[in-house]
């Protein structure tokens, strides 16, 4: 039980209405201020001791948070108009990272797919395999190319994930094709909140490049209010957690794609344009399940492979 612990924790967070860094005594991002994550601290508690085998974790059950349990400034919600209520749309662009590569983490396995689904998002995955902001990979087209069509879904969040794939070649032409993305998406969708994730590495010695790269993506999405996330500082594969990357050395398992979305998921919770706590938006719609009614926390704490292994 003691590794519970902290996914009951979460739990009690949510419930509460408190993010992490409210917990912790700090007041948290400033309502459009741009925000830098560096999510690794806990992330063993929740994906098992280094050497753990790729598996489903055990579930931890939680009751479904009751009225009782609502803040009491929350609003009055009818179920009925909010079943009927449009879901959020959430666009994604990004390399294989992102869109899965050769079976594994694609479709409802992929990232955006398992984020979509916690958070009750229309997930729209335009991302290709091989392409960067400059490389064009297989297809020809780079990833600003699916720009436009991005903006057409009206999306109210949008990722970009990118880069690794641009490691190879001269760092200005490639920041000045992400600032080209970066800004046509905030210009054409000024409503929308921007996500930026830093270019993933699959070990712990990124090439310079992406490192230049992930700096510039940082001061360029603080100068939009954009959220960034740093998988390099955040070293989500390197040390121990190259346990996640498959046998190729560059694409992660079907838990490490799993592992991606439960640290974007974090990121977003301390974000207050991105919190999706039960205590202000969420109610149990008829026919919906205890998940789907469960706040943020308690949702990744119950997901398979995303929460803590039983020992």
């Amino acid at each position: 039980m003691a590794r519970q612990i902290p996914a009951l924790g979460l739990a009690l967070m949510a419930i509460l209405g408190l993010g992490p860094g409210v917990a912790a005594g700090h007041p948290g991002p400033v309502l459009g201020a741009p925000t830098t994550i560096a999510m690794e601290a806990g992330t063993a508690d929740l994906l098992g001791p280094p050497g753990a085998t790729e598996r489903h974790c055990t579930p931890v059950i939680v009751a479904a948070p009751t009225a009782a349990d609502r803040r009491p400034d929350a609003p009055p919600v009818d179920p009925a108009l909010a079943a009927r209520r449009p879901r959020p749309v959430a666009a994604f662009l990004g390399d294989s990272y992102t869109s899965g590569w050769r079976g594994v983490g694609e479709g409802s396995e992929s990232w955006p797919a398992i984020l979509g689904a916690v958070r009750h998002w229309t997930a729209d995955n335009l991302a290709v395999a091989g392409t960067g902001f400059v490389n064009p990979g297989w297809t020809g087209q780079p990833i600003g190319s699916r720009v436009t069509t991005a903006i057409g879904l009206r999306p109210g969040i949008v990722f970009v994930a990118g880069g690794h794939n641009d490691e190879d070649l001269a760092s200005g032409p490639v920041m000045a094709a992400a600032d080209a993305v970066l800004d046509r998406l905030a210009n054409a969708l000024p409503h929308a909140v921007i996500v930026v994730v830093g270019p993933i590495w699959p070990d712990g010695n990124p090439k310079a490049t992406l490192v230049r790269l992930r700096d510039h993506l940082r001061s360029r999405a603080a100068a939009l209010g954009a959220l960034f996330i740093d998988p390099i500082g955040s070293r989500w594969f390197a040390g121990a957690n190259e346990r996640f990357i498959g046998p190729d050395g560059t694409h992660p398992t079907t838990l490490g794609y799993r592992r991606i979305a439960r640290l974007v998921g974090a990121a977003l919770e301390t974000d207050p344009r991105l919190s999706a706590s039960l205590a202000r938006d969420a109610v149990t719609a008829p026919g919906s399940t205890a998940l789907q009614s469960m706040p943020a926390g308690v949702m990744w704490a119950s997901l398979p492979g995303l929460g803590p292994c039983a020992s």
